[in-house]
């Protein structure tokens, strides 16, 4: 986790890598703020759209994963792991 840290990441893939790496050490809002560097906005890519929705349960907010994931929902711009 350190040494990904210590990278500076730039793209949503490196961001959820070290946003994974974060998970795995059960450092959840940790990684909720790496996820979030690629998973909020418009435009945001999926995958890190529900990594940081996974993050903000783990971190035991829920009415924050809810919030972000239920315009997807309706905007149908969800895939299976967003309804899992």
């Amino acid at each position: 986790v350190q040494q990904l840290l210590k990278q500076k990441a730039t793209t949503a893939a490196e961001h959820e890598a070290v946003g994974d790496a974060l998970m795995a050490a059960g450092k959840f809002r940790q990684a909720v703020t790496e996820y979030a560097k690629s998973g909020l906005g418009s435009d945001a890519p999926l995958a890190s759209v529900n990594r940081l929705g996974l993050a903000y349960t783990m971190d035991e907010r829920p009415a924050e994963a809810l919030a972000l994931l239920r315009p997807l929902l309706r905007a149908k711009r969800d895939d299976a792991i967003t309804r899992a």
